[in-house]
């Protein structure tokens, strides 16, 4: 895993979804937290580990306390948050300083496989009042947004 989780590392997933980057984590060795916000899927999920903490919630609240995780990590979550600011906010308060958040997003819609098989999920996504699971994909966006929140932008990378 790219964010170094292993054995002891405190590890929250983020729109943790059916639990694969939270049972990932886990199999490492961290002490793992999902947060999701379908119970279908965090049953899912509890049903892969149910040694996880998963719990159904917003990003932009997070009911945890600050400086909890060494790891943080969404993703395709944040652009689905009604405030990409106020859940990278949420994000950052409860990572410990010397910790990290990382943000998943799909690549450029014109640029990916994805932008056909969102088209044909499209009725089971949130509702419009979200901004799309394409919101964030420009880079010209992201850096922004994570500026916006008062942290710096390490690495933005392509993954295939």
């Amino acid at each position: 895993m790219r964010a170094g989780v292993q054995q002891g590392t405190q590890y929250l997933d983020l729109g943790c979804g059916a639990g694969l980057a939270a049972e990932k984590a886990s199999t490492n060795g961290a002490d793992v937290w999902g947060l999701g916000a379908f119970e279908a899927l965090l049953d899912l999920a509890r049903s892969r580990r149910p040694d996880v903490n998963f719990h159904l919630d917003e990003l932009e609240d997070l009911p945890i306390g600050s400086n909890q995780f060494d790891v943080v990590s969404g993703f395709n979550a944040v652009q689905y948050a009604t405030s990409r600011i106020k859940a990278l906010l949420e994000a950052a308060r409860v990572t410990t300083p010397d910790g990290m958040v990382y943000v998943a997003t799909w690549g450029e819609p014109n640029g990916t496989e994805a932008t056909n098989i969102i088209a044909a999920l499209r009725p089971l996504l949130p509702p419009p009042s979200a901004p799309g699971p394409f919101a964030p994909s420009n880079r010209d966006v992201l850096r922004p947004c994570a500026k916006d929140c008062g942290a710096d932008t390490t690495d933005i990378i392509d993954v295939e």
